[in-house]
């Protein structure tokens, strides 16, 4: 008997668990849901400069990468070596 009152007692807990989560739900309105979209990446990528760099590496072991700036892309060869860097407009 004490096995089903604990049974019982779990049920009641998950039960009640889950209507109090269900009245919490707000529902989103389309302009909350249109006002969030603004934030996304492919909205806002066009308003971060130099970043997403992946290298591209040469045989003799310098690299270039393109990046943007606010100016347009920008092409940058590296040389580890001696540190320099050349950039070059797209």
């Amino acid at each position: 008997m004490r096995r089903k009152g604990i049974a019982l007692a779990i049920t009641i807990g998950f039960a009640f668990s889950a209507f109090a989560q269900n009245d919490n739900k707000k529902m989103v309105t389309t302009a909350e849901y249109e006002q969030a979209v603004k934030f996304l990446g492919f909205n806002t990528s066009k308003l971060v400069y130099n970043s997403n760099v992946s290298p591209v590496w040469l045989a003799d072991g310098r690299f270039w990468y393109t990046v943007t700036t606010a100016a347009g892309k920008q092409f940058v060869l590296v040389n580890p070596a001696d540190g320099s860097q050349k950039t070059a407009p797209d």
